[in-house]
């Protein structure tokens, strides 16, 4: 099944990174599309404003000039202010005096256009205010006036008179400055998909890589664990076979078959257990638990176990600490912890202490040794079925990953936590909390 896995998500990521090739040439073509569509849109919008400028410039333009030749026309027939009194009304003049009537003087803050004939003066006088009410109604186009002078020529407007709103010119560059953001940010945005889901199919390559070398290091195991107590006993027997069943070579081998038996039976309900977990079997009913009485009697089971490699127990129990929880869970918790410090155990001494307390609503209980304790960063890890620390210097301990695993659901089941850490002196601390019952 790992295999199947690991294959798939290599089919997975080759299939992802072509379409996510492919996605990205589409992507850079869509960049570059919308960012010169940008650029042009940007020109056009500004080019029309120049254009709208200088048609604006050439009908004010136009209405001056007409006027102008009308107002010349006519005094060609006869050099008087009477001839173009009729061009009072037009809203392009403000007035009309002749040189008899105006002095120098008051010239100085107006703009005309200046007739002359027969020694004869006629001043036409322009509404200054004309050009920016007409522009008034479009707003991105201002009208900057002119000093007041004699104007020497009908189309006396220009592009300096008539100017673009600056406002206007910012608008366009914001419109730009945010179409350009909106195309990095979506960009951006799917290169970050592309990056997460690159990432998360390699996570799972390598979950899938380190599932199958887990597995594979299981079934070594297990056959390891079966094979061993099988020739074992199977050489006792033969042993026996051919003394002819000797009592006393019988007292010897029988309690030595029976010891691998018993392996043999451990690493069968492990197997029957963690299934039982896949499965999701419900748990029996939890029942008040005395912490401190039950450890007593655990510890006289296993006493003689850790006598053996010359180890010792020691209990530093705190009265009144009753939980809810299932008793042959936790008991079977308990084993799997000593056994582990039993099989582990480096030093010439074993010393295992138990301790218990409450802690407000709260039981807390440790098994801490002086072992050789665990690989630091694997604290979470080291719970995951399969997993046997650091393998390549255990090859030669028994074991087959399996046992923290079921330890952990156990705790999980009667509702409470566990964690491993190494101690300061050496060794490791199992410890587990599980709520106090009032």
């Amino acid at each position: 099944m790992a295999s199947v896995s690991l294959t798939t998500s290599r089919r997975a990521l080759v299939i992802f990174i072509i379409l996510a090739l492919a996605f990205l040439i589409q992507m850079l073509w869509w960049i570059i599309f919308q960012t010169r569509s940008t650029s042009e849109t940007k020109t056009a919008l500004s080019t029309a404003l120049v254009e709208e400028q200088a048609f604006a410039v050439a009908l004010l333009n136009s209405q001056y000039q007409s006027l102008y030749r009308c107002i010349k026309d006519g005094l060609k027939q006869d050099f008087s202010i009477r001839v173009i009194e009729d061009y009072r009304i037009s809203p392009l003049i403000s007035g009309i005096a002749g040189d008899q009537s105006v002095s120098y003087a008051n010239l100085d803050d107006s703009m005309y256009f200046n007739f002359s004939a027969n020694g004869g003066q006629i001043y036409v006088f322009l509404d200054r205010g004309y050009p920016a009410g007409i522009l008034s109604e479009n707003g991105r186009l201002h009208y900057r006036p002119p000093s007041p002078q004699q104007l020497v020529s009908s189309g006396w407007l220009t592009e300096e008179h008539v100017v673009i709103d600056s406002a206007s010119l910012l608008q366009i560059d914001r419109k730009e400055y945010r179409h350009r953001r909106m195309l990095i940010g979506e960009g951006s945005f799917f290169l970050l998909l592309i990056i997460v889901g690159a990432w998360l199919i390699y996570s799972a390559m390598k979950r899938a890589r380190r599932l199958e070398q887990e597995h594979i290091l299981f079934v070594r195991s297990i056959t390891h664990e079966l094979k061993i107590p099988i020739s074992s006993i199977n050489l006792f027997l033969d042993t026996m076979k051919r003394r002819g069943f000797d009592s006393a070579l019988s007292s010897e081998l029988v309690p030595k078959m029976k010891e691998d038996l018993t392996r043999l039976n451990t690493l069968i309900d492990n197997l029957l257990r963690v299934k039982s977990l896949w499965e999701g079997k419900p748990e029996s009913e939890p029942v008040p638990v005395d912490l401190s009485e039950q450890l007593k009697r655990f510890a006289k089971t296993v006493s003689g176990r850790i006598n053996e490699v010359a180890g010792r127990l020691e209990l530093r129990l705190e009265q009144a600490a009753t939980i809810s929880a299932n008793l042959p869970d936790l008991m079977r918790v308990w084993e799997i912890i000593i056994d582990n410090s039993l099989k582990y155990a480096r030093c010439p001494s074993l010393q295992i202490t138990v301790s218990l307390r409450r802690i407000k609503d709260t039981v807390e209980l440790r098994f801490s040794d002086n072992g050789p304790g665990i690989i630091p960063g694997t604290e979470e890890k080291i719970f995951e079925q399969f997993h046997r620390g650091n393998v390549s210097e255990e090859k030669s301990i028994p074991g087959s990953g399996l046992g923290l695993y079921i330890a952990r659901e156990f705790v999980r089941r009667n509702s409470g936590t566990i964690m491993m850490q190494n101690n300061e002196s050496g060794g490791c601390t199992v410890v587990m909390r599980f709520k106090a019952e009032k």
